[in-house]
């Protein structure tokens, strides 16, 4: 098995919220949803019994609950509500981290057919929208999903819980994370 397959299978172990492990996943600031240079990551929460499986899960869904914490800005700027959200690139390659982000968004996630190449199939129909050559619902038509992943509300209540700690970590961190890296600057 290559390494991504390994590691998928270390995070499926655990059951969701990792025993309570989280990461932070700013290895070099954040910049969504606030912007700051000095914040930084690591594993926070570890034990004695903390093993790679907890840490595999906890990478995971540290960066499902970034993704849930930039949703309602999004939602802020585009005026309307995300009923869903189309998942790609190589982290839709996971099953379970489609499922992981369904849990932590709350809402169904579509995996992308093809995760891989989005982005080059992406610019080709952005050009031939620029050309005339095809409106956005014949763009809509174009993406194939290859499953679409559901919310389960057990595991929705445990991230919740967990996004909650995550942000708290986050705010709370604010100004060691400057005391610690702004002579870096």
């Amino acid at each position: 098995a290559d390494d991504t397959e390994r590691f998928e299978h270390l995070a499926s172990q655990p059951p969701a919220g990792s025993g309570g492990h989280m990461f932070l996943p700013w290895l070099n600031g954040s910049v969504v949803p606030d912007e700051n240079p000095y914040a930084r990551g690591g594993f926070v929460n570890m034990s004695l019994n903390t093993d790679r499986r907890h840490m595999s899960r906890a990478i995971m869904e540290s960066l499902a609950y970034n993704n849930r914490w930039t949703m309602a800005p999004a939602e802020k700027f585009i005026g309307q509500h995300i009923p869903h959200v189309r998942f790609s690139g190589g982290g839709a390659l996971s099953d379970l981290w489609a499922q992981i982000h369904a849990d932590v968004l709350g809402i169904p996630v579509h995996q992308v057919d093809d995760p891989l190449t989005t982005t080059a199939k992406g610019t080709a129909l952005l050009a031939f929208y620029s050309l005339g050559r095809f409106s956005l619902e014949d763009m809509a038509n174009c993406v194939t999903i290859k499953q679409v992943f559901q919310p389960d509300e057990a595991n929705k209540r445990i991230y919740d819980r967990m996004f909650a700690g995550y942000r708290s970590l986050y705010q709370r961190n604010k100004a060691v994370f400057k005391a610690l890296n702004s002579h870096k600057q």
